[in-house]
């Protein structure tokens, strides 16, 4: 399946867009020359740090060139120095994630005790990087208000980054699936497209979408520093996804002690009543959102912590409404009290499964039934951090985040209620080498793990007597149905077809990167591997579910079809999967104005093993039955990704730049894509019907006779890919603003689809 999208965008940016190479450093470049515009070989710099005091050196090449790249966030004093000449001090330059900030300076002649001192920012424009994005830096973050403060939402802040779906939340199948964040489409990708890194490290959960608990939010913005959204032609370094690279930053200490403390209440005092409200006023709402943020040094100039708490409490009542059937409908009457049908007494004891309608009668047998019942949301979110300069040369850090959140809603009918809740872990450790002012090393090791549970259970106790299953809670009644031909008209009573689920989702990571600098170009090399392991439960039709041709039919307990699993079944898997990427990227700087961004990337993931050996297929088509082996697919590992771009300053003033490039992506077949299907495969969970069941009992009939339903993966899998091509213009216009004009094209190769062909 091929797919195309094309994106034209055009955008005035406040404070930049800004380059993006180091997921969680930045870069600072420049060139050293005198006041006739002659370089100057051998000059001397050093490269401080003004909030930790932490300070690197750097000297300029032949052709009077200088880089310092993996330097920490914040704020920058570079200071230029040389026999004969004055020296040169530029400060308020401000590093952010994955910046590049080319400072370029002129030294006059004189003594070096001389010095002569600048405050001003390095141009805004991306003069060395064809990546097409945009920074969401802290001022944004801590200015823009934020309904339920989820750092997340301002992605949608960048041009062609589009709000897709909702999400549905951790409950549903679709929000289970692909993850219960904000869910976004980025330049024509699919939502689950998108690469998560939290200081460099992995932390999509098994969903692949966008990182978020039961509560569908990311707490913790007072510790986040800042996140570039890349939507296009990242680099080398990155891969993994045909989307967009989202990559956040953690807050750390300085040489000062900051912090703050907050409390955002929120309720229904001041809303306005909703058209569906039952009641003159909303119902009750009231969210609590709490907590401190607290930084500064362990030992000045050489170690920091940062530490932050938040808390959410939310109690959020919504306006409901279902069609039930009416009093009478459900004796078997006419809406004017006649009689119509004779109720079975095998079905009297479920119809108290739809409760009595308490709003309009419609007169065809339904009625309405309204509810405001409250869904209690509680998080909480924890974060660590320890930086520490062993030596000039050597650093470390430590980050540990912890957020654990439930919530609990309320079914149409009452009668159910939806529990969901989830805990994830995410803790990185990193350290930063400088063997020498052209070689230098970043080696990470992570452990990062979501876990979430969903389930659906009666509200109040039933007896076991009404199970469909034995050892179940009770099933689905549903009315209608394309199987029966009918709409569905009357809620469906009982539970949900897809509970319980759960996953609990490990990714071991290390990765180590080496830049190399030599004249003109600057290399990177590096590699990186995971270890996932993706404990999961995808339950469907575990509890039975009954479907009927019509309300008459249900009174007669006359079923027109039953589903369920085989008893004693289940969906439990245990998946296991690596992968492996190593990549080379130049930034080769063919001359002042003009730089190629020139990279090679390979990865690739293994098969799919699952613990237990429960694993089979339909190889082919016209197998009698599912072959039990040891993987579930073969999956090909010939994903090579050429990453070619340029940057070139159209004047001498670097704030004009014309960009350019062209990139092959890979979305990796991670459990978002396999995980649904290959959990229901025979001979290890049996999806059965059975056509016109007897009932309650049709499990007995199932076992003797049920028809199988099966979804397929076929036995061999293309890696999906995409091509990505853009050119874009930036001209700075004033001090802190940019325009941006361009074009993003793709084409997407091998994207799968689900569809039940047979």
């Amino acid at each position: 399946m091929r797919n195309r999208s094309k994106l034209f965008l055009a955008g005035i940016v406040l404070s930049g867009q800004l380059a993006f190479g180091q997921a969680t450093t930045g870069t600072i470049s420049g060139t050293i020359s005198d006041s006739t515009g002659a370089v100057l070989p051998r000059a001397n710099l050093v490269i401080l740090n003004e909030d930790t005091g932490i300070s690197r050196t750097a000297q300029t090449d032949a052709a009077g060139r200088y880089l310092v790249p993996l330097l920490s966030l914040g704020r920058y004093r570079v200071t230029a120095s040389l026999q004969g000449f004055q020296t040169e001090v530029r400060s308020g330059i401000v590093l952010t994630v994955g910046r590049e900030a080319v400072v370029n300076l002129q030294l006059s002649v004189g003594a070096v005790t001389q010095t002569l001192e600048v405050t001003g920012e390095a141009p805004l424009v991306e003069s060395t990087t064809s990546a097409v994005g945009g920074l969401v830096d802290e001022r944004t973050i801590r200015e823009l208000p934020l309904n339920g403060r989820s750092y997340d939402q301002l992605a949608l802040l960048e041009a062609g980054v589009i709000p897709y779906g909702g999400g549905g939340g951790a409950l549903s199948e679709r929000g289970f699936l692909y993850g219960t964040g904000s869910r976004f489409t980025v330049a024509g990708s699919r939502s689950y497209s998108n690469s998560f890194l939290l200081d460099g490290t992995d932390v999509n959960d098994s969903g692949n979408g966008t990182p978020g608990g039961a509560a569908g939010q990311n707490l913790g913005v007072d510790a986040i520093r800042e996140f570039k959204i890349v939507t296009s032609l990242f680099s080398a370094e990155h891969g993994r996804a045909t989307g967009a690279v989202i990559s956040a930053v953690t807050k750390s200490g300085t040489n000062e002690f900051h912090g703050s403390a907050f409390h955002f209440l929120r309720n229904s005092a001041m809303d306005a009543r909703n058209f569906f409200d039952l009641e003159e006023n909303p119902p009750p709402f009231k969210r609590n959102q709490f907590g401190a943020v607290f930084g500064g040094p362990i030992k000045r100039d050489r170690t920091f912590f940062f530490g932050g708490f938040e808390g959410m409490r939310e109690r959020l009542a919504t306006s409901l409404s279902a069609t039930v059937p009416s009093v009478n409908a459900k004796q078997g009457l006419n809406p004017d009290g006649t009689r119509r049908v004779t109720v079975s007494d095998r079905i009297r004891p479920f119809l108290a499964l739809w409760p009595d309608p308490n709003g309009r009668d419609y007169g065809d047998g339904t009625a309405e039934f309204l509810s405001s019942p409250s869904s209690p949301t509680d998080e909480d979110y924890f974060i660590g951090r320890v930086d520490h300069q062993i030596n000039t040369n050597h650093s470390i850090f430590g980050r540990y985040v912890y957020d654990d959140d439930s919530n609990t809603v309320m079914s149409q009918l009452t009668t159910s209620k939806d529990i969901a809740s989830s805990r994830r872990q995410y803790a990185t450790f990193q350290a930063s080498s400088v063997f020498s002012p052209t070689v230098l090393n970043s080696l990470r090791f992570a452990f990062n793990r979501s876990a979430s549970l969903t389930d659906n259970l009666p509200t109040d106790a039933i007896p076991a007597g009404l199970s469909f299953v034995p050892g179940q809670p009770i099933g689905v009644l549903g009315i209608g149905g394309r199987a029966a031909g009918a709409a569905l008209i009357i809620a469906n009573a009982g539970t949900i077809d897809t509970a319980p689920r759960f996953a609990y989702y490990n990714v071991y990571e290390t990765a180590d990167d080496i830049t190399v600098i030599r004249g003109r170009h600057s290399w990177k090399f590096g590699g990186n591997f995971k270890r996932m392991q993706n404990n999961t439960a995808q339950n469907t039709s575990l509890r039975g579910i009954y479907r009927f041709a019509s309300f008459d039919t249900v009174l007669q307990a006359q079923p027109t079809v039953f589903a369920a699993v085989r008893p004693g079944q289940s969906a439990y898997r245990g998946f296991r999967q690596n992968m492996y990427a190593v990549f080379a990227q130049d930034d080769f700087r063919l001359s002042p104005r003009l730089t190629l961004n020139l990279g090679l990337r390979w990865e690739a993931v293994s098969d799919v093993t699952e613990v237990n050996g429960k694993v089979s297929n339909l190889i082919h088509k016209t197998d009698p039955a599912m072959t039990v082996m040891d993987k579930y697919f073969d999956i090909t590992s010939k994903n090579f990704e050429p990453r070619v771009g340029f940057a070139w300053q159209a004047n001498g003033s670097g704030k004009t730049v014309i960009r350019g490039g062209f990139g092959i992506y890979h979305d990796q077949w991670l459990p978002v894509y396999y995980s649904i299907a290959v959990t229901k495969y025979p001979p290890f969970y049996d999806l059965l019907s059975l056509d016109n069941p007897s009932f309650p009992d049709g499990y007995l009939q199932l076992q003797r006779g049920g028809l199988p339903r099966l979804n397929g993966a076929a036995y061999r899998q293309k890696t999906p890919a995409k091509n990505h091509y853009t050119l874009t213009v930036q001209q700075q216009l004033l001090t802190d603003t940019v325009l941006e004009v361009g074009y993003v094209g793709s084409k997407g190769t091998n994207v799968p689809r689900y569809a039940e062909l047979n």
